[in-house]
């Protein structure tokens, strides 16, 4: 069996982002409570916002700290505020 070809060639941009919607929550099913949320049009969890209070004990300056964490609670990057 022999592949056709075309002579056209493709003209599409190449831009190669997939657009989705998602969506934020803080009362998403399985999620504890005060853990921001985003799913997808299926409900999936895409990204969670997980925020980690300031270390009263440390010696370092308190700091409020913010992790976005992937579908798999891997961190992607972390926010530091220094208070």
């Amino acid at each position: 069996m022999e592949l056709e070809t075309s002579d056209c060639a493709y003209t599409g941009t190449e831009d190669h982002n997939i657009p989705i919607d998602l969506f934020g929550s803080k009362k998403h099913a399985g999620v504890p409570r005060g853990i921001l949320s985003f799913t997808d049009a299926s409900g999936n969890i895409v990204f969670k916002v997980h925020r980690q209070p300031p270390n009263p004990t440390s010696s370092s300056p308190p700091k409020d700290t913010k992790l976005l964490l992937d579908s798999n609670n891997n961190p992607l990057f972390s926010i530091h505020r220094y208070q």
